[in-house]
């Protein structure tokens, strides 16, 4: 994807951070690229509000990702590819806390 075609796409004037999962932020995590980690800031709210349906999409591109987001396609693209780590990266935690530190 193009610089152009990504300008045109995602438009977000929110900075994303997931302080529950990454609470140092996502460069320091040692997990995602520095590439990964300033795309997830800048564009990653765009991308939950996709992925979560609160936000209709405005292109192709972001219709694409939400169909990728729902398993109706395999990621393509550099944004899809680095959301989709960053979602399973979150689900592995979640489901580890789940098993390993269930209270019943």
């Amino acid at each position: 994807m193009s610089t152009a075609t990504l300008s045109q796409s995602f438009n977000t004037v929110k900075r994303f951070f997931d302080d529950v999962h990454f609470p140092y932020g996502f460069q320091r995590s040692g997990f995602f690229s520095i590439r990964e980690s300033n795309t997830l800031t800048s564009i990653g709210d765009a991308l939950k509000a996709l992925s979560e349906g609160s936000r209709e999409p405005q292109s192709d591109e972001e219709a694409n990702f939400v169909r990728v987001v729902r398993g109706e396609a395999a990621p393509s693209t550099f944004v899809e590819k680095t959301w989709m780590k960053y979602l399973n990266k979150i689900n592995m935690e979640d489901a580890y806390t789940a098993v390993y530190f269930d209270e019943d």
